[in-house]
C-alpha cells in the first residue's frame, strides 16, 4: 500500500460516481473537507494556494467539458475528479469522510486497489488532470508492478519509482512529482514564460540570441547575457 508523509492511516482507496452533479461543487466540497479534516495538514499557506489554483481550474473550458479533471493529494491515494456528461467520477482515499460531497452518488467503488473492476477508477485512468499543487497537467497515477523495467526516482531522499504519472511523454515519480523515471530527458518549467520547455529548446534559444547578436540585430547585450545565464543555470539543474 502506498503511504505518504504527513498521514497515519491503514486506509485503502475508494471511489464513487455522482449521477447528476457539477464538478465545481464536488471539487470545492472535497478540497474544503480535506483541509478542514486535519488542521495540521496542509499548512494554511499551502491550502490557500490550492484554493486559488482550484479557482483557476474551474474557469478552464477543458475542466468544464471534461477534457481534463482535477487532482490533489489526499492521504494514501491522491484524489482525482473528472466530469463526463452529467456524471462526476471520483477516485480517492477513504481515510477522509467525503459524505458532504457525495450527494447524488449512484455507485461506490474501491478505487485503484482494484482498478480493473472499478468503473470510476477506469474512467480516471483515461484522463489528464490539472494538479492543484503546481498547476501542471499530467495523467492519473499508474503503478509498475514489474520492478525490473522502471528506474528508481533520481531525486535525493525520495525513494519512489514504482508509481508514476505521465507528463509530456515522460514518467514522472508520483511520490515527489520531480524525478523523471527511466530517462535522461528532463522537463523544466519557467513560470515567467508561462510554458514548459525541454533542455533542447533552451539551447536553441541561447544559440538564437548568439546568432542575432552576431548579425548586428538591435539586442541589448547585457539583457541577452542575463537571459543566456539564466537558461544555462536551468540546464544545470535537476527537475
Amino acid at each position: 500500500m502506498k503511504k505518504r508523509n504527513g498521514f497515519v492511516s491503514n486506509s485503502s482507496s475508494s471511489s464513487f460516481i455522482i449521477g447528476h452533479g457539477e464538478i465545481d461543487t464536488v471539487a470545492t466540497d472535497m478540497l474544503n473537507t480535506l483541509i478542514n479534516d486535519d488542521s495540521e495538514w496542509p499548512r494554511s499557506d499551502i491550502a490557500n494556494e490550492w484554493k486559488s489554483n482550484l479557482s483557476k481550474a474551474l474557469k478552464m473550458e477543458k475542466v468544464k467539458n471534461g477534457s481534463i479533471g482535477i487532482t490533489f493529494p489526499s492521504c494514501n491515494y491522491d484524489t482525482y475528479i473528472v466530469k463526463e456528461g452529467n456524471r462526476i467520477y471520483v477516485s480517492t482515499c477513504n481515510n477522509t469522510d467525503w459524505s458532504e460531497a457525495q450527494e447524488g452518488v449512484i455507485d461506490f467503488g474501491v478505487g485503484s486497489d482494484n482498478g480493473s473492476e472499478d468503473e470510476s477508477h477506469r474512467r480516471v485512468q483515461d484522463s489528464l488532470f490539472f494538479d492543484l499543487r503546481d498547476e501542471s497537467i499530467h495523467s492519473c497515477e499508474k503503478y509498475d508492478l514489474d520492478y525490473s523495467t522502471i528506474t528508481k526516482c533520481p531525486e535525493k531522499g525520495c525513494g519512489g519509482g514504482y508509481s508514476y504519472v505521465e507528463k509530456d511523454g515522460q514518467k514522472i515519480c508520483a511520490w515527489c512529482y520531480k524525478g523523471v523515471l527511466g530517462g535522461k530527458k528532463k522537463v523544466v518549467k519557467t513560470k515567467t514564460m508561462n510554458m514548459e520547455v525541454t533542455n533542447k529548446h533552451i539551447k536553441e534559444i541561447i544559440n538564437g540570441l548568439d546568432c542575432a547578436y552576431d548579425q548586428g540585430q538591435e539586442i541589448n547585450s547585457e539583457v541577452a547575457q542575463e537571459v543566456k545565464d539564466y537558461f544555462n543555470k536551468l540546464l544545470k539543474q535537476r527537475y
